[in-house]
């Protein structure tokens, strides 16, 4: 199974389509809208690379506020950054905080403007897969589909991606509770998964530069 590179995480994958269920695009984009309105969230990811499985937890606070720590499985040292407004501060390795230069801050900045900036237009499709169970929980299920409406154009069309995204939804609360990409029939073996949790006691302080 080919892995992907931290620079794909962000991406748009495409999605195998699914069997003829219901359209339910718009409860999935009515769950972002509602995650997009959060005060505070956190999301926990597990991601195959192409240098070995990552750990990845991003929180956030509105309006402008966000830490991320990432580290690799076989190098569990992690690295955390911190964003508040157009400032950043970094840390790497168990040494101390440092301010972070102009372009890694704006790198860091156009990130998070891209996980807190989604339009529903840019969701894309689902299809309703009913109840399923999710680590002790009931969720609703739904499964990416690709978008058909444009035709393929020429010979140099590439396949179809044979994995698929399905997006899980607490039913109580309508919020993203977690999304999986994999391949058919593996789902316990994702190549990547994110858990989103919504506490109301996160804090993000600026660090205290050494």
């Amino acid at each position: 199974m080919k892995r992907m590179s931290l620079a794909a995480i962000g991406l748009g994958v495409a999605l195998v389509s699914g069997p003829a269920l219901a359209d339910c695009s718009q409860e999935v984009a009515d769950a972002v809208k509602l995650q997009s309105e959060s005060k505070m969230w956190r999301k926990e990811s597990n991601i195959i690379t192409e240098n070995g499985p990552v750990k990845m937890t991003i929180e956030v606070v509105a309006p402008d506020r966000m830490r991320q720590v990432v580290s690799l499985v076989v190098n569990p040292k992690p690295v955390e950054s911190v964003l508040i407004g157009g400032k950043a501060w970094t840390k790497a390795n168990g040494s101390g905080w440092k301010k972070l230069d102009a372009k890694p801050t704006g790198e860091l900045f156009t990130f998070f403007q891209s996980i807190t900036g989604t339009k529903i237009q840019d969701v894309g499709k689902f299809r309703c897969l009913g109840v399923e169970p999710v680590k002790g929980r009931q969720l609703r299920a739904y499964l990416g589909i690709e978008d058909t409406s444009k035709p393929p154009i020429g010979k140099d069309t590439k396949p179809k991606n044979e994995a698929e995204r399905v997006v899980y939804v607490d039913p109580d609360t309508g919020l993203l509770a977690s999304t999986v990409y994999a391949r058919k029939g593996m789902r316990d073996r994702p190549i990547f998964s994110d858990t989103f949790t919504y506490p109301d006691d996160l804090k993000i302080e600026q660090p205290k530069v050494n």
